[in-house]
């Protein structure tokens, strides 16, 4: 593996750490060497400053990508069923 390979890339920037880390554990349970950066645990209670991305090795960055969609597109799914049970 080159050292570009080895580089981090973000795949996902979450609107808080617990959802960082939501999908930091389900690239790590795909074999995929992701982790949590740029948590601000000292603001958690500031909302515009409670931030976190999930970064993973420039090599996997493609097969995480996938997975992260795969993630958005279940979450949405979750979302508009919570809606139409709103709605009913």
């Amino acid at each position: 593996m080159s050292s570009t390979d080895r580089e981090l890339v973000t795949v996902y920037e979450a609107a808080n750490p617990a959802e960082a880390h939501i999908v930091c554990n389900m690239l790590l349970d795909e074999g995929l060497a992701a982790q949590v950066v740029d948590e601000n645990d000292a603001f958690s209670g500031v909302s515009s400053l409670n931030v976190a991305a999930v970064v993973v090795p420039r090599a996997d960055e493609v097969r995480a990508q996938v997975l992260v969609a795969e993630y958005e597109a279940a979450q949405a799914d979750a979302d508009d069923d919570d809606a139409e049970d709103d709605s009913e």
